[in-house]
């Protein structure tokens, strides 16, 4: 299982792929098969050894804080919940931990003391400008596609700070979507419409290796820390499972007012 599991987290020869559909559909259908035996916990990298879990806030039923540091010392922050449900959306522009702890508990006076010194190393983090060139715009797959782009693919903003849209990628019946360009300091929402966990990922993950799990009929934002530069951001699920699957990049601009 452990070969299995390096061969699902190997870069993707598509074209290879692609001319080969037919004949690799037993073998994909056994793969299916494998996964399902084994569970969820074979395609939840945060549980495994992708660094350490810093910290983690399970501020609802179906959504969680998560900050962790992965095996180079680079810092992740991720926050997901279920689709339809608001903290995600409410939190995506915030830069500080703290603000992001103090959105999803608005009753609680006193913040983690963690938090300020994660807060002190993430926001001192130098953040690359976004390319010139124009963002791709995501063709239209199903009638969810509405839903994924009022949800998250367009710019949001909190005090002086807009997270303006670099890419958007949706599909249905595949494994895997990837924006492009994601750079380090910026934000990556992943959508999960499908019955199945998966996981967000950078591609190549040399700059930062850590693949927060993306549950089912969930989404949630990422923020990768490191020396990322032109990498891809990717959701990816163990196979084509029915429903859809989406990625995006959003790069923070600081407004002078």
């Amino acid at each position: 299982m452990i070969a299995l599991a390096s061969w699902l987290h190997a870069p993707l020869d598509f074209g290879e792929f692609r001319g080969d559909w037919e004949c690799m559909q037993p073998q994909l259908t056994v793969l299916c098969l494998l996964l399902t035996a084994c569970g969820s916990e074979r395609i939840s990298p945060v549980d495994s050894a992708e660094g350490d879990l810093l910290f983690r806030d399970d501020f609802s039923p179906t959504g969680a804080l998560l900050v962790n540091r992965d095996q180079n010392g680079n810092l992740g922050v991720a926050v997901y919940d279920a689709i339809g449900s608001s903290t995600v959306a409410e939190t995506a522009s915030l830069r500080s931990l703290v603000d992001v702890y103090t959105v999803l508990h608005p009753d609680r006076p006193d913040v983690p003391e963690v938090l300020f010194a994660l807060d002190h190393e993430l926001l001192g983090e130098s953040v690359l400008p976004a390319p010139h060139d124009e963002p791709s715009v995501p063709e239209v797959h199903t009638l969810s596609l509405q839903t994924f782009d009022t949800t998250v693919c367009h710019d949001v903003s909190a005090g002086s700070t807009v997270w303006h849209t670099r890419d958007c990628e949706y599909n249905s019946y595949t494994y895997l979507v990837q924006a492009f360009p994601y750079n380090s300091g910026w934000r990556s929402y992943g959508w999960n419409e499908t019955s199945h966990a998966g996981y967000q990922q950078l591609e190549p993950t040399s700059c930062n290796s850590w693949s927060p799990t993306l549950p089912a009929n969930s989404y949630q934002w990422v923020q990768w820390s490191g020396s990322c530069s032109n990498v891809f951001a990717g959701t990816w699920v163990s196979a084509s499972y029915p429903g859809a699957i989406g990625v995006t990049s959003h790069w923070p601009e600081t407004i002078v007012r």
